[in-house]
């Protein structure tokens, strides 16, 4: 009889194991939904393990991640998360109407950075595409995904809404304990690097007196988008 009980234990032991608490699992995430889920993984969290085994993407917690630091425990990266902060469009100072009309229609909130800046960021204003008045561009978030999202001054012009990712993509510890949202749009005067250099100069120098978007992961990297003859088309930015 005993030695039917211990075999018991044991077996139970290995099912808890199988489960364990550090995997962003099927049986973990009936207790987390999917989008915490992906939350964990994104920031060094253990991923599903495939049928052999082997985990699918992301890092062992506790050890440093992509960013130097060590992983910190999953509820903070959810907690972190849910706590960015975004702003109306209805309390954004000397927003345009029809920026504010096309932004509320949208459902677009503002998410804003953890980093000291004095006033609202991520709306921005420029000449992205020659039209007769400015163009206005906004980082617009919409059930936790954020695109830019670009209201156009005249007809000349490219999607309207392109690089969209899950704001908790652009979390990062940015001290031991802490995590803070990091990603920032700014119009930039940088040229594109023009492909057309064998056209003619008129052609060259209008495209590059258009000003870029850049897309920023604070203290990390940038990418420069540039409306270029109706496509988004890139350029590296500052690392």
């Amino acid at each position: 009889m005993q030695v039917a009980m211990i075999l018991a234990a044991a077996a139970l032991l290995s099912m808890a194991a199988a489960v364990s608490a550090d995997d962003c699992s099927n049986a973990q995430c009936s207790d987390l939904d999917r989008s915490s889920c992906a939350v964990v993984q994104a920031h060094g969290m253990p991923a599903p393990r495939t049928a052999d085994g082997q985990r699918e993407f992301g890092q062992h917690d506790g050890r440093p991640d992509g960013r130097g630091t060590s992983a910190l425990a999953a509820t903070a990266w959810i907690d972190a998360a849910e706590r960015i902060v975004r702003v109306v469009p209805a309390d954004i100072p000397r927003l345009p109407k029809s920026v504010h009309l096309a932004l509320t229609a949208r459902g677009c909130t503002v998410p804003q950075p953890d980093f000291f800046f004095d006033g609202t960021v991520n709306v921005i204003h420029g000449n992205f595409a020659g039209n007769p008045t400015p163009d206005h561009a906004v980082l617009c978030s919409v059930d936790g995904v954020s695109h830019i999202h670009v209201v156009w001054g005249g007809p000349n012009g490219c999607e309207s809404e392109f690089e969209a990712r899950d704001d908790s993509a652009a979390l990062q510890t940015a001290a031991p304990g802490r995590i803070e949202y990091s990603r920032l749009i700014a119009a930039t005067d940088a040229p594109f690097p023009s492909e057309r250099r064998s056209e003619s100069s008129e052609q060259g120098a209008e495209t590059e007196a258009l000003q870029g978007i850049e897309d920023i992961f604070i203290d990390k990297a940038s990418t420069r988008h540039y409306c270029v003859r109706g496509r988004w088309r890139d350029a590296p930015g500052a690392d």
